[in-house]
């Protein structure tokens, strides 16, 4: 077959052929069953791309529905963690207003002793 097809190709434009009826009969049905085969695989190649591309669309579905999850937490969690920060800055405050408070007290205090300690200081030195 291979030898025919090279001395068709040289044969002058309008030359007649050299193939019988039955060889032409032969190619066609081997370029049928090639066809065919080249059909089969091509179907094949189709189904397992569609296949593969199904399970990864399911497969990215899953995926963002655990990282929605997981940011879904992480913001609940950033929200107790707000929580917690504004009742400690509120408790700092209350802190720091009883020191202050506390300070003001202690100053008072001391300054309701100065004529006292003014007195004694007075008294030594006579």
């Amino acid at each position: 077959w291979l030898t025919s097809c090279v001395f068709a190709r040289f044969q002058p434009v309008g030359a007649m052929s050299m193939h019988t009826p039955q060889e032409w009969h032969q190619h066609t049905g081997f370029n049928m069953e090639q066809a065919q085969h080249s059909q089969g695989r091509a179907l094949r190649q189709n189904d397992f791309s569609h296949r593969s591309h199904h399970e990864t669309h399911h497969e990215n579905l899953g995926r963002y529905g655990l990282i929605a999850e997981s940011l879904q937490q992480k913001v609940d969690d950033s929200g107790q963690l707000i929580d917690g920060l504004e009742r400690r800055a509120e408790s700092l405050e209350n802190s720091i207003k009883k020191t202050q408070h506390s300070l003001a007290m202690l100053h008072a205090a001391h300054q309701a002793r100065d004529p006292d300690i003014q007195l004694c200081l007075w008294r030594l030195s006579r």
